[in-house]
C-alpha cells in the first residue's frame, strides 16, 4: 500500500488514515508523532495529489521479494529489539497509470522499503502484525 495508491478514489488524508489504521496501538507518544511523519513524508503535497487526480493517476505495487536487513539481525541477537518486533525489506515494481494528453500512459520502475512491525509474540500484546515504522531509507 505505501506505493499502491489511488488518486481518482482517495484523497491524500484518506490515503493517510488507511495506513494509520495499521498503527501500533502500542507506540509511545514519540514513537507515534514518528510515524506519523514517515507517511506524512511519503504522501504526496496536496497541490501535486490534485494535479495526480486531474491525471486520473493511480499505482499499483507487486512485491518480488522480501528480507530481513542484515542490520536487524545484529539488533535482534544483541538484545535490542522489543518482543514482536520485525522488520523487512520489500522491493517490487510500482505501476503508474496516468492519461496524458488524453492518452493512457504506463510506466513500471522497481522500488524498495523498509517496513517495521510489531507482530503476536509472548510480551508484544498486539493481535496481527501492526505497523511501528516505514522506512525513510532502506535499512542495509
Amino acid at each position: 500500500m505505501v506505493f499502491g495508491f489511488d488518486t481518482r478514489k482517495l484523497d491524500a488524508t484518506d490515503y493517510s488514515a488507511l495506513l494509520l489504521a495499521d498503527a501500533d496501538p502500542g507506540l509511545t507518544a514519540t514513537g507515534r508523532a514518528d510515524l506519523d511523519r514517515l507517511i506524512a513524508d511519503r504522501i504526496p503535497a496536496t497541490e501535486l495529489w490534485q494535479r495526480m487526480r486531474a491525471n486520473q493517476q493511480w499505482s499499483t505495487f507487486e512485491a518480488s521479494n522480501v528480507w530481513e536487513p542484515g542490520s536487524w539481525e545484529q539488533v535482534v541477537t544483541s538484545g535490542q529489539a522489543e518482543p514482536g518486533w520485525a522488520m523487512r525489506n520489500v522491493t517490487g515494481i510500482q505501476t503508474t497509470h496516468y492519461v496524458e494528453n488524453g492518452t493512457d500512459k504506463v510506466a513500471s520502475r522497481e522500488r524498495t522499503v523498509t517496513i517495521g512491525m510489531r507482530c503476536p509474540a509472548p510480551g508484544a500484546d498486539v493481535d496481527r502484525c501492526r505497523l511501528v515504522l516505514i522506512g525513510a531509507t532502506v535499512v542495509p
